[in-house]
């Protein structure tokens, strides 16, 4: 299990995450829109606490039955899967292939 404190959270998340390592095919030229518009978002909010109220808030609904959860619970676990596969390639200095 990940466990990360709010406080370290807080401090891993200075700045926005902005990935330029990839683009869509024929949107390259939107690349420093989207990071302006990504900046502007996050040095206007709280980032922990503005995410962790959507996720909260649509878990809250989707009890409700008044809508579906945004990813599932196997979506999530193929994340936490991705990210320890990185994890371990770097350890590891080769590719992890599931």
């Amino acid at each position: 299990m990940i466990s990360i404190s709010l406080v370290r959270l807080r401090r891993i998340l200075a700045e926005p995450p902005i990935t330029d390592l990839w683009t869509i095919e024929g949107e390259q030229e939107n690349i420093e829109v989207w990071k302006t518009e990504d900046t502007n978002l996050f040095n206007s909010i709280d980032p922990v606490a503005y995410f962790f109220t959507l996720q909260i808030e649509n878990y809250t609904q989707a009890l409700l039955k008044k809508g579906p959860l945004i990813s599932s619970g196997e979506e999530g676990r193929e994340t936490v899967k991705l990210i320890e596969g990185m994890y371990r390639s770097q350890r590891e200095g080769k590719p992890v292939r599931y």
